[in-house]
């Protein structure tokens, strides 16, 4: 926590406290603006409620220490609106406009390529417009994206929850427990070192995984999810394209519809769970040792370079035609539940081999004609 000064109406200074060391260097730059302007004589200086007259150089509008909550519009021609209230209050900027608040908390409506840094507290932002900037101290701030686009928002150490926009942002994610439920628009998401969850939307989402738990549920549009100390929680869905890069452990589980995960570029031990019934599922792993595991639907597996493990399980229930496309010496089939009698046919054709189980699940090896039984696993 700091307190920076900034020079207000009638030379009257201005403490404004903010939580966090990014938010008090941002505002101290403000500050340095105004304070060298007071200086020279060139600051236009004005408490709310007015009235607003814009000068020719620079101008600032001031919510006074002694505010009262209530809402406040930024006066057009204004550069900067500095909140010194020890309340919460709404501020509604004009074009270009930046706000600095201390940490009573803040409601913000950006119109167009504003900035605002809120030094903690409580929050509420909504964007429209074009790049727009916010950044974040701490506390719990929700944020509308509306149909703004070009926007970045820093979450800081608070925990955010985020409904994104018709036209993509830029997230920043920092700690604390974050929700971000994406809009149509793409997104570049950065995960902390907190709890992140995101729901994908129909925009193209990249996100970048940090130091804390990550959880991203896909929507119909394509996704990227790259790095993270902790390999993510990845939940498809219908219609998803998922791509997975980084050397985490993730962990995959498919939903109801027709969907992919490519993890190729992956170097962690992948655990991945197949399509559900009536599915169709293409799951590629990377160069670590994965485990995909069959379920209902069909599902078209390709483990990569690393010592795989493709498992079925009776307990799933009866499952589908599963293709296991790059079977190797350094791989084996885990049958589990189904007894040493589980597998009731083998075929060879076509240079591939199919097992059908007891549940008549199917497993087909892709030019595989010599199958080695020892590396069928029957529990």
């Amino acid at each position: 926590m700091a307190t920076v000064t900034i020079t207000g109406a009638a030379g009257v200074t201005n403490a404004i406290t903010l939580n966090t060391a990014q938010t008090t260097q941002l505002a101290q730059q403000v500050a340095n603006i105004i304070n060298a302007a007071a200086t020279d004589g060139t600051v236009n200086a004005v408490n709310f409620p007015g009235p607003f007259i814009a000068g020719p150089d620079v101008n600032e509008a001031v919510i006074p220490l002694d505010a009262s909550s209530g809402s406040y519009t930024g006066p057009i021609g204004f550069q900067y609106v500095v909140d010194a209230a020890t309340v919460p209050v709404t501020v509604s900027a004009a074009v270009d406009q930046a706000v600095v608040a201390g940490n009573a908390g803040i409601t913000f409506n950006a119109f167009a390529g504003d900035t605002l840094v809120a030094g903690g507290g409580d929050s509420v932002v909504s964007l429209s417009g074009a790049n727009n900037v916010v950044t974040l101290a701490d506390g719990s701030t929700t944020i509308f994206g509306g149909t703004a686009t070009g926007s970045t928002i820093d979450g800081g150490a608070g925990n955010v929850t985020m409904y994104g926009s018709t036209s993509g942002s830029t997230v920043v994610l920092s700690s604390g427990t974050n929700d971000i439920i994406e809009g149509s628009g793409p997104d570049t998401i950065t995960a902390g070192g907190g709890a992140d969850t995101i729901f994908g939307n129909t925009g193209a989402s990249l996100v970048f995984g940090g130091t804390g738990s990550l959880t991203f549920v896909a929507g119909t549009g394509a996704s990227t999810i790259s790095g993270g100390t902790a390999g993510p929680t990845l939940f498809g869905s219908a219609g998803s394209d998922v791509a997975y890069t980084g050397s985490g452990n993730p962990q995959y589980v498919a939903g109801a519809g027709n969907e992919t995960l490519d993890a190729a570029s992956s170097s962690g031990n992948s655990l991945l769970y197949g399509a559900k019934s009536g599915s169709t599922v293409t799951i590629i792993g990377g160069s670590g040792n994965d485990t995909i595991v069959g379920s209902t639907g069909a599902t078209d597996m390709t483990g990569g370079a690393g010592a795989n493990v493709f498992a079925f399980f009776q307990a799933n229930g009866s499952g589908g035609p599963d293709i296991i496309g790059d079977f190797t010496s350094r791989d084996e089939v885990l049958l589990s539940g189904y007894g040493a009698s589980g597998v009731s046919a083998s075929v060879t054709a076509g240079g591939n081999t199919t097992l059908t189980l007891s549940d008549n699940t199917t497993i087909t090896f892709t030019g595989i004609t010599n199958l080695n039984p020892n590396q069928i696993i029957k529990t």
